[in-house]
Parts: structure tokens; C-alpha cells; sequence
């Protein structure tokens, strides 16, 4: 798969289309296959095939667009009404974009600490038949497209799922447990197919304790409205 095409050919969709301009668009240079096999070996896992590929084109991207500069009369007769569930709003959330595609670098993905492992409030659940301790669970979890400050996709560094290690958080990263797994691959072809529409991402993934459902390896077509 070739990922970097695969975002150029997005970004060249939304710079043709009349309603839509590319805010972000950046693709870093590959990781070498060093960082990468040092990664796996600090955590002792096996990285996701797709996510290494990934990685060995580019180590990171974004692609943030959103709608073009348009009044409030301007937005009713163009916009309004008239795209169906996935419909982008006048004006875009700086927090909680309309559409963006944010995969972090390895080094901001598995390096980073992002969140505060406050064991005070600790307690046991269930995830996947099996029991976790919340903090100790907190720590398994790199954040991976970081694409808004409410919800965003992690990588699970255990090798109890390796075979599906993306997750989804919700609710400020608080989350994942209102969430199907899935491994790149499929992950990648919902952002290609939503054009990394955020809402589209949170209907297929999510879902009430959806980490007891099986792996999603095949969704439902998508080609929103605004494409069709």
C-alpha cells in the first residue's frame, strides 16, 4: 500500500473541490527500520504490518481541511441541508476539527508519556475478558492519531493485541472501552474512505462496550455527500 499517495490523493481531491481548502497538509520522511525495531523491542511487541509500512514511508502526517470562507447567506445556499449526516459547520472547531488525519511520529507516539498515571482513584475493569488495573492499563496506551482534544486513535503496546492494537478514545482520552479494535489497515481505509471526516470515524469505531465486539476488519462502504 502506498500511503503517501494514498494522502496526496485526498489533498488533490480537496484543493479541486469548490467548498473545501487544505488548511495542513505535512508528510515527514521515513522512520528507518532501526527506530522501528527499537520500539519493538522497548515494549516487546511486534508493531502492526500496516503501521510499520506506514512508518517506513512516512514517520507521521497531517491533513487538516475544512470548508472555504463563506457568509451565512452563502453557507444556506451552498452548504446547508444539503450533504446529508456528515455536513461540515460554517465555521471549524480548532478543537474537535470537522476533518483531520494526525498520525504522530514514532518518537511522539511510543516516547511520550500522555497521560498522568494518578493511581489514588485506581480500580479494576474488564477489557477483553481480562482484568487491568486503569493506571497500569493508562500506560499501555500511545496515542497515535492525535486528530482532536476530545477523541483520538491509540496503539495498545501489548501483545495480547497485537493482531488488533487500535483503539479508540473518547471523552477527553478518558474512554476506550465504547470502542471496536482494529489494526491499521482497516483504520487506514476508513480515513481514505471518510477523507478523515472525524464523525465518520466515531460511527464505525464506536460503539457500547465495544471492545467486546470482534475486531472490525470490514466496514460498510463510505463516500460521503460532499464527494459524491
Amino acid at each position: 500500500m502506498n500511503y503517501t499517495s494514498d494522502l496526496e490523493k485526498i489533498k488533490q481531491e480537496i484543493d479541486r473541490h469548490p467548498l473545501l481548502e487544505v488548511i495542513t497538509y505535512e508528510v515527514a520522511p521515513p522512520a528507518s527500520k532501526e527506530q522501528i525495531k527499537s520500539i519493538e523491542q522497548k515494549y516487546n511487541i511486534v508493531l502492526d504490518q500496516g503501521l510499520k509500512d506506514f512508518y517506513e514511508q512516512a514517520n507521521g502526517c497531517c491533513l487538516h481541511w475544512q470548508l472555504i470562507e463563506l457568509s451565512e447567506d452563502e453557507y444556506d445556499a451552498k452548504v446547508y441541508d444539503k450533504f446529508g449526516d456528515y455536513e461540515p459547520d460554517l465555521e471549524d472547531d480548532e478543537e474537535n476539527p470537522f476533518a483531520q488525519i494526525k498520525i504522530n511520529s514514532l518518537e511522539d507516539c511510543f516516547l511520550k508519556d500522555s497521560f498522568s498515571y494518578d493511581d489514588s482513584h485506581d480500580y479494576i475493569f474488564q477489557f477483553k475478558g481480562n482484568e487491568y488495573i486503569e493506571h497500569e492499563f493508562s500506560k499501555k496506551l500511545k496515542i497515535l492519531d492525535e486528530y482532536s482534544t476530545f477523541s483520538s486513535i491509540a496503539y495498545l503496546c501489548d501483545t495480547e493485541f497485537e493482531s488488533a492494537p487500535l483503539v479508540m478514545l473518547s471523552s477527553h482520552y478518558s474512554n476506550w472501552w465504547n470502542s471496536r479494535l482494529t489494526d491499521f489497515a482497516t483504520y487506514w481505509k476508513i480515513l481514505m474512505q471518510s477523507r478523515g471526516i472525524i464523525e465518520i470515524r466515531n460511527d464505525i469505531l464506536g460503539a457500547t462496550d465495544g471492545h467486546n465486539l470482534p475486531t472490525l476488519q470490514k466496514f460498510d462502504s463510505v463516500n460521503p455527500q460532499l464527494f459524491a
